[in-house]
């Protein structure tokens, strides 16, 4: 019982993990509509990484869950390799949304 609940949790972390790359990406597609703001290039920066970030730690979750569970065999990389990923993509994006993307300007316009 406890296993089905953990994977239970995982698959909702996934799910949220997909939501928010679905939401990058409309950020980063809509992006254009800031095109005659003074900071332009720092939205479209910040943006940009933190989409590469939300994926690169979302594969990395995917990859060492699946060494954890046994259906990805553990060759080139391990799962101390995908810890340390998933360590490097949440310091992009912790870099990306506080010190790169202004603050009015990281979400979505109204």
């Amino acid at each position: 019982m406890q296993e089905y609940f953990g994977y239970i949790v995982i698959a909702l972390f996934v799910a949220g993990l997909l939501f928010s790359l679905w939401h990058h990406l409309r950020i980063l597609k809509d992006s254009s509509k800031w095109k005659n703001t003074p900071s332009y290039k720092r939205i479209l920066i910040g943006n940009i990484l933190s989409t590469l970030a939300v994926a690169g730690f979302l594969g990395g979750f995917v990859y060492n869950i699946g060494i954890s569970t046994g259906v990805i065999h553990a060759s080139i990389f391990t799962g101390r390799e995908a810890n340390a990923a998933c360590f490097l993509f949440a310091g992009v994006l912790i870099v990306s949304k506080v010190f790169i993307t202004p603050r009015q300007k990281y979400s979505l316009p109204e």
